[in-house]
């Protein structure tokens, strides 16, 4: 069961991802505005190639919405799988909805192509926040059903490392990693919309007050992944410093998430330097989620532990 979860969350990030291509490609109105059929037929006989990638796209969601509702149901069933792990199973279900929803709202609302409206970078940040409780609610489904049942932790390594943790931690964390990923939807619409000559070129317009207020917008994206992300590396990095040796899962997490962060703030730096070209946006886009599972595993680790059989 448990490797159908994981499975079933690799397929999540592809469809995340070509879902990127589309938007990157102006493919988003291949299908026109009719949802969920594609130019008002079930099968398009467009030959335009927008067309066939939007379309590609509804196809990917339409058997992944199948196979979520079907592995929830079949989860359901499994006695064996840890409560835990049903619980979140159920909630992919309700995010999985919701992410159809605003998809259809992109479409039927023409948010779009080249349509740069505040709404559409409204709807598409909620679009990101959204991917990121899917993939976050798939990746502790799987990591709840390594166990058949789970137990709050009641041993920290220290009293003072627990209630900085159980204060502040997990709602810092989870905080500025949406905020960044959100300003980081801004500045990739913006990037497909109005892209620079240039980086030099693109800094400029950055700065220019009579800007597009998307590309005003897209220097935050940069400036707070760069800090934000080398300081939580430094930060897990001395977690994991700190962590007694017996707890050598928690230690492996958290220094997994300190070189996470340092890959992500390598790869979105080199996509900037090399403006922007297509593999390093998607493999960006990729290690974000694959960043956000690694987080989530470490808060998984820290706040609970197998419980005796």
């Amino acid at each position: 069961m448990r490797k159908w979860i994981w499975l079933t969350l690799a397929y999540t990030i592809l469809v995340i991802v070509w879902g990127a291509w589309v938007r990157i490609s102006h493919s988003g109105d291949g299908c026109g505005a009719t949802w969920p059929l594609c130019q008002g037929q079930v099968v398009p006989t467009a030959a335009h190639s927008k067309t066939w990638i939007e379309y590609a796209h509804r196809m990917m969601s339409g058997i992944y919405g199948i196979l979520v509702v079907a592995l929830a149901y079949w989860g359901h069933r499994r006695s064996e799988l840890s409560t835990q792990s049903r619980y979140w199973l159920k909630w992919t279900v309700v995010f999985m909805i919701t992410e159809a929803l605003l998809g259809a709202k992109l479409v039927r609302s023409g948010l779009v192509a080249d349509n740069d409206t505040p709404q559409r970078a409204f709807v598409m940040g909620l679009h990101f926040f959204n991917s990121l409780l899917l993939t976050g609610s798939f990746a502790l489904a799987a990591l709840f059903a390594a166990q058949r049942t789970w137990r709050k932790r009641q041993s920290f390594v220290t009293i003072e490392f627990q209630k900085k943790w159980q204060q502040l931690g997990p709602a810092l964390l989870v905080g500025g990693f949406l905020l960044i990923g959100i300003t980081g939807t801004v500045a990739a619409l913006s990037n497909t919309l109005y892209p620079p000559d240039s980086l030099l070129a693109g800094l400029w317009a950055d700065l220019n007050p009579h800007s597009h207020y998307l590309v005003r917008l897209r220097g935050l994206h940069p400036t707070l992944g760069i800090l934000a992300g080398l300081s939580l590396a430094f930060a897990f990095y001395l977690t994991s410093q700190a962590i007694d040796e017996s707890e050598r899962r928690l230690r492996v997490r958290a220094m997994a998430v300190a070189i996470g962060f340092v890959s992500l703030v390598l790869v979105g730096s080199m996509t900037l330097l090399l403006q922007d070209p297509l593999p390093l946006r998607l493999m960006h886009l990729c290690l974000a989620h694959m960043q956000w599972i690694l987080v989530l595993a470490f808060l998984q680790c820290l706040f609970y532990e197998p419980a005796p059989a």
